[in-house]
């Protein structure tokens, strides 16, 4: 997981760049790939954020009536059930008991009043506990107003209960640290989401139609947008393997190379070619071993001293370019004026060669 981190704070800052833009799909995209590759709470808040708005732009879209034919609305407008209506067929789905009992959850500020557990319960009641109350609050099972908000306070409480670390750190401050609230909000949040955390106990059984939907769209997307990544990353690694290759094989059927542009124990002789001065070093008893057309090696050594320039060069650009690209999505004028002074000696080294 730790791997994927840059690339997935690389996707963060990219949907962040769209979202500012005002485009919410490619931010979602982009929220969505970065929470796949290394989830964290600030993916997750952005994804919640931006659902919410697109659930509310097509509950706009929906509620907007179409002019007629003639000009006239209110031909294609369906009649909506009036508010009373409304509160009747709502009534019909819960009971006044489930009410109560999601009003007594929510009202709850302590998660071990809220599980029905003494502080010093072990894992076992934990557990049984939140089984209990998970199956009878989830939003599939009790629809009165405001169970779900229940649902996910009752999983809350359990991710952070069942955490050594935070039960400690919450067993420490509780509720009374009120001046470290802001500092310490994601120390009291649990690390995985109310219906992932159902699912691992209960194995999605009361998994409704839309969050199914919801899964296998994200999945999808993520799915997608990292194959499309891994597609692009080898297109891009090919022309460098195939070259690694190559190298491998050449030195696999020719035995130790001729020459080498880094001294070491076996090429300690050290020469430089005569057309652009290139250091290279051979082995001791290069004199006496080499045979072949010295113009045509030194030729060898400056092609490979200028390959691995335009290597160094073009990472030099990359990093660079990252930067500067950091830089922007930050707004951070320090850390762009640091991009745009940073040094890339390969490619000086580069142009002083193709200025002479």
């Amino acid at each position: 997981m730790e791997s994927n981190r840059d690339e997935a704070e690389r996707c963060f800052h990219i949907a962040l760049a769209y979202y500012k833009k005002g485009n919410n799909k490619e931010a979602l995209k982009y929220f969505y790939k970065a929470e796949k590759l290394y989830p964290t709470q600030r993916t997750k808040d952005y994804i919640q954020k931006l659902s919410f708005q697109n659930d509310g732009d097509m509950n706009d879209r929906e509620n907007t009536t179409a002019p007629g034919a003639h000009g006239t609305e209110g031909r294609s407008r369906q009649k909506r059930p009036s508010s009373s209506e409304n509160n009747e067929n709502t009534r019909h789905r819960y009971t006044e008991e489930q009410m109560d009992a999601v009003k007594s959850i929510r009202s709850c500020k302590d998660y071990y009043e809220m599980l029905g557990l003494q502080r010093d319960c072990n894992d076992d009641e934990l557990k049984k506990a939140y089984k209990k109350l998970a199956l009878k609050f989830h939003p599939d099972k009790n629809h009165a107003p405001g169970a779900t908000e229940a649902f996910k306070a009752i999983s809350n409480a359990f991710s952070v209960l069942s955490d050594p670390t935070k039960r400690k750190r919450y067993d420490q401050f509780g509720n009374e640290e009120k001046s470290e609230d802001a500092r310490h909000a994601h120390e009291y949040e649990g690390d995985i989401s109310a219906e992932e955390l159902f699912n691992m106990f209960f194995g999605g059984a009361f998994n409704n139609v839309s969050t199914r939907t919801y899964r296998r769209s994200h999945y999808r997307h993520a799915h997608t947008d990292q194959n499309q990544s891994r597609s692009a990353m080898l297109v891009q690694l090919g022309p460098i393997l195939f070259l690694l290759l190559i190298s491998v094989l050449t030195a696999f059927l020719s035995g130790d190379p001729t020459y080498n542009l880094s001294q070491t124990q076996k090429y300690s002789e050290v020469r430089k070619t005569h057309n652009l001065h290139v250091l290279y070093y051979v082995k001791k008893d290069f004199a006496e071993s080499f045979k072949g057309d010295i113009n045509k090696l030194e030729k060898e050594v400056e092609e490979d001293y200028i390959d691995n320039l335009r290597s160094n060069c073009h990472r030099e650009k990359m990093y660079k370019d990252s930067m500067m690209w950091q830089a922007r999505a930050y707004q951070d004028r320090r850390m762009y004026e640091h991009a745009v002074n940073s040094k890339t000696p390969s490619c000086d080294s580069l142009q002083n060669i193709f200025d002479r």
